[in-house]
């Protein structure tokens, strides 16, 4: 099948190609001098013509938009940011431009000069004003400079590759590191409305890179899904112009191995190692330091994750995991200090142990107490003599 495939597209590009004559380069100087240069100026500023179906305008053109996503480059969640590799494409008709293929020696298709995107003056046809709104860096400075194809029908087509870089407010961080964020880019017209440029989606709106060199590598995040869906607003500042924005939300995965092995599976046994004091005798002279090591231990780990996620009002998942983390191995370390004072303090006790402490004649409160003493009668170790009570 794969071998068919290829031979069929080997036949169409020798068809193709025996279409280009040794004139085709007369010929395309020829066109463009007619179509840019000719009799009938071409004024670039002036939106183009073409067969419109809305009915509240028949100026203008209707520009289908789609974004092909390539890769993450970068994700930032603490400052909002995020950064991804694309080819933005627009297509549109501009039935100025548009020629009999039969009077320029057969040719379909020729490049106009699209002046850039950060040049866009220079430019010899009309191309369309579609801005991201949430844009940290405009796209006009983050899109490669690439020529529109311009082919006799009059549609253009005009395919940047390129960086986005988005300022996003990202939600689906609570369950961090298992989370799922989410950004939302809306594109729109900025000079011109629906009246001479209407957005529309070309196909889906969305296409995933298939080549070997995109998707993710080594990388913390990877795009999950990418949902796209279009709406018109009224502006007051022009309420006879609707304006059509398309709004893009991506949805990022996070590569959750990395937390998994390094912070959460190495802070659950600490703490079940914390436990472990109760099983020691009191006795052990290392029991006391052992429980303040794994909570220093413990601490030190709080302070990785939070080098990982952004300062924000929310109780994020991990937060709630690292303070229940912490209580457990503070309430190991409490209980060793308590069991330590009853076994080994001598010195006077407080006064309310004195109601503990046995007289020669029973229960007294002499305001005599040892706290050793105390422990060894409440374990049994030490119990009164016969006929005290």
């Amino acid at each position: 099948m794969k071998v068919l495939l290829g031979f069929q597209t080997l036949l169409a590009c020798v068809r193709l190609c025996a279409t280009r004559e040794k004139s085709y380069t007369v010929d395309a100087t020829r066109l463009r001098q007619d179509l840019l240069h000719g009799p009938d100026i071409y004024d670039r500023l002036a939106p183009p013509t073409s067969d419109r179906t809305v009915n509240y305008s028949k100026a203008g053109t209707d520009v289908a938009f789609n974004i092909r996503f390539f890769k993450v480059q970068a994700v930032d969640a603490s400052r909002g940011h995020m950064r991804l590799k694309v080819w933005v494409r627009l297509q549109w008709v501009d039935q100025r431009l548009s020629w009999n293929p039969a009077d320029y020696g057969n040719i379909t298709e020729i490049v106009v000069d699209g002046g850039g995107s950060t040049d866009r003056e220079n430019s010899e046809v009309w191309l369309p004003d579609i801005q991201m709104y949430n844009s940290n860096v405009g796209v006009q400075a983050t899109l490669d400079k690439v020529n529109p194809n311009l082919y006799s029908d009059g549609t253009l087509l005009w395919s940047r590759p390129g960086i986005l870089d988005a300022m996003c407010k990202f939600s689906g961080l609570v369950a961090f590191p298992f989370d799922k964020l989410k950004c939302v880019m809306e594109w729109g017209g900025w000079a011109y409305g629906d009246a001479f440029q209407a957005i529309t989606l070309m196909g889906t709106g969305v296409e995933f890179a298939s080549e070997s060199t995109s998707g993710s590598s080594y990388q913390e995040y990877a795009i999950d899904d990418v949902k796209v869906e279009t709406h018109t607003t009224i502006y007051p500042l022009v309420p006879d112009s609707p304006w059509t924005l398309a709004k893009f939300t991506v949805e990022l995965h996070r590569a959750h191995y990395y937390y998994v092995v390094l912070i959460i599976v190495p802070t659950i046994m600490i703490t079940y190692l914390s436990f472990g004091v109760f099983f020691l005798s009191h006795k052990v002279g290392e029991r006391l330091s052992f429980g303040i090591t794994l909570v220093l231990v413990v601490e030190v780990m709080r302070t990785t994750v939070a080098n990982f996620v952004p300062v924000c009002g929310e109780l994020l998942w991990v937060d709630v995991f690292m303070m229940v983390n912490t209580m457990y191995s503070f309430m190991s370390l409490v209980e060793t200090m308590l069991v330590l004072f009853l076994a080994f303090n001598t010195s006077q006790g407080p006064q309310f142990l004195s109601f503990l402490s046995w007289g020669p004649k029973g229960l007294s409160m002499p305001f005599q107490s040892e706290a050793g003493t105390i422990y060894r009668r409440l374990t049994g170790v030490l119990t009164p003599p016969r006929g005290s009570l």
